[in-house]
């Protein structure tokens, strides 16, 4: 192996997938969960293109969220 998975004209990965030594925002992190999510699920061609607002237009809808995601996942967590 020299560094590469999937090799093929267009995709290249190269290691570390994650070089950064600090963000300026969230969205430097894009393109490594991008990776990170094609090499659990196979080739990025069959996967969306994900976009996220950055800053969120409202705060209190995102904590609504991830309240929402934190209950149903605990309470999924009782039932086993």
């Amino acid at each position: 192996m020299n560094g590469t998975v999937g090799e093929s004209s267009t995709d290249r990965v190269e290691f570390p997938l994650l070089t950064l030594h600090s963000l300026c925002s969230i969205m430097d992190l894009v393109p490594f969960f991008s990776t990170l999510c094609c090499s659990f699920n196979g080739s990025s061609t069959h996967l969306p293109q994900y976009t996220a607002d950055y800053p969120p237009p409202s705060s209190d809808q995102v904590m609504k969220r991830l309240e929402h995601i934190t209950e149903g996942e605990f309470l999924d967590g009782l039932d086993s």
